[in-house]
């Protein structure tokens, strides 16, 4: 099982969702956090200050999900991916990371964006669920909380 976490309310309920799904059923949990790197920047524009606060979230958040699997003794790895080519969003690395780990089902919340919001910003969930060729399971943020699996 596969799910995509980011730093949001939202993505942490989808994550405890999969952590309990992934107790229940002895499966193993990946986890990837897409790093949405800023893309093309002005001359005379140092840009590195900027990735390495992206990549520090990254960091923040492979930690606290690794931490949150080990207490609940559930298997599995966080990775990180960024995004290069352009073009590229982050929708397809979480597909890539699904076939990569021929995840058996996706998991991610959604954010629930609608009109010009939706149409601005996209949509994650909806590119990964259309274009996975896997099962996708989405949470909504209204979502009820899912308790985290208690240690045994």
């Amino acid at each position: 099982m596969l799910v995509a976490l980011d730093a949001s309310e939202t993505s942490r309920r989808a994550f405890d969702y999969a952590l309990t799904l992934a107790r229940t059923h002895g499966a193993t949990l990946r986890v990837v956090h897409v790093l949405d790197l800023p893309g093309p920047f002005l001359a005379g524009f140092d840009p590195e200050p900027m990735l390495e606060a992206v990549r520090a979230v990254g960091e923040q958040v492979r930690g606290w999900a690794t931490q949150r699997m080990r207490e609940a003794e559930v298997p599995g790895e966080v990775e990180i991916r960024e995004i290069q080519p352009v073009g590229e969003g982050v929708a397809d690395q979480i597909i890539a990371a699904g076939r990569d780990a021929d995840a058996d089902l996706i998991v991610l919340g959604t954010h629930g964006r609608r009109g010009f919001r939706r149409f601005t910003l996209g949509s994650v969930a909806e590119d990964t669920a259309r274009h996975a060729g896997r099962p996708v399971l989405l949470l909504p943020a209204q979502a009820p909380h899912v308790a985290p699996p208690a240690q045994t």
